[in-house]
């Protein structure tokens, strides 16, 4: 399975623990040829659903974000309301910088320019 593949299975199960279809983790797995059964990939929403799921969503792609990738597009289309989503949104900004500063200082200007695009974008 390839990661993008893997990456919309991901939202995929993130939409529905947020609409509440879903409490479950997920695992993949993959044979190409009939070779051995391959782990390509967890996905744990189990934790996501003792809280709002939605925080953890947002913070999957948040994760991806400046990858290429239509994330905050999926984001959106679960219909989070915008106040919720620019609090989470925020939060792991801050998140995100704070342990960048902490712990690999030579990572603080990538996650400042993410910070800034990613704000920017949902005027938080």
């Amino acid at each position: 399975m390839n990661r993008p593949r893997l990456r919309e299975l991901g939202f995929e199960l993130g939409a529905r623990a947020v609409a509440g279809e879903s409490d479950e983790g997920a695992w993949f797995a993959t044979a190409p040829d009939g070779a051995p059964v391959v782990l390509t990939g967890i996905i744990d929403w189990d934790g996501a659903c003792a809280g709002d799921p939605r925080f953890d969503l947002v913070r999957y792609a948040y994760d991806l974000d400046g990858h290429d990738q239509p994330v905050w597009d999926v984001v959106e289309a679960t219909g989070i309301e915008p106040r919720v989503l620019r609090a989470y949104v925020a939060h792991h900004a801050l998140r995100c910088t704070g342990w960048a500063i902490r712990h690999h200082p030579e990572d603080v200007p990538r996650q400042l320019d993410r910070a800034e695009r990613v704000l920017d974008r949902y005027e938080a």
